[in-house]
């Protein structure tokens, strides 16, 4: 997997701000919503913080004992 070769894509909902992080090799996407007035940086790095995170969580396999 390359670093940070994600598709980010931002949706303005009245208030909100939906930024939706993809990764395009597992086509795995998480979302995260935050107020129109926050940092559009700030909610693209946590995005970005999410989506690692469950990649992350998908490469630990369970091991039955």
């Amino acid at each position: 997997m390359q670093q940070d070769s994600f598709i980010i894509e931002y949706f303005k909902i009245k208030n909100l701000l939906k930024v939706s992080a993809i990764d395009p090799h597992t086509k795995i996407e998480v979302c995260v919503f935050g107020s129109v007035s926050t940092s559009k940086e700030f909610i693209t790095d946590l995005a970005i913080q999410k989506l690692k995170y469950q990649l992350n969580k998908k490469l630990i396999t369970p091991v039955s004992g």
